[in-house]
C-alpha cells in the first residue's frame, strides 16, 4: 500500500488507478473516484474511461450520461478509440470527425437516457 500511495502522490497515473481499485474493494468509492478523476485530469485515457464509466453507471457518483459522454469524448480526442465505443458507435462511424459525428453521438445518448427511464 505504502509504495503504491507514494507513486500515486508523485503523479504516477497507473499507480493512482491501482490504488483506486483497492479503495473500491474496501468500499471507499468516493476516494477512489477522486483518484481516478485526478489521473484523468493528468491525461490518462484509462482514467478518463473509468471516470466515464462511473458517471454512466452511477458508481460512486450521481449518474450523468452527459458527464460520461464528456469523459469518453476526452479519451477519444486524445486518440483512444475505446472512448468512441461506450455509446455503441461502430468504429467506422466513430472515425468521423467534426460535426458529422455529433448528431450520431447525441442520438445514441438520447437512447441511453430513454433506456435509463424504463
Amino acid at each position: 500500500w505504502e509504495t503504491l500511495e507514494i507513486h500515486a502522490e508523485s503523479g504516477d497515473t497507473a499507480a493512482m488507478l491501482k490504488l483506486a481499485q483497492r479503495l473500491d474493494d474496501q468500499g471507499e468509492t468516493e476516494r477512489a473516484f477522486d483518484l481516478r478523476e485526478e489521473a484523468a485530469l493528468a491525461g490518462s485515457t484509462d482514467a478518463m474511461l473509468e471516470v466515464g464509466d462511473m458517471y454512466r453507471h452511477g458508481y460512486g457518483v450521481e449518474r450523468s450520461l452527459d458527464l460520461a459522454q464528456g469523459w469518453y469524448g476526452k479519451a477519444a480526442d486524445k486518440g483512444d478509440r475505446r472512448g468512441q465505443e461506450p455509446f455503441g458507435l461502430p468504429q467506422s462511424v466513430a472515425r468521423l470527425r467534426g460535426r458529422r459525428r455529433q448528431p450520431l453521438q447525441r442520438a445514441v445518448l438520447e437512447l441511453e437516457r430513454r433506456r435509463a427511464r424504463l
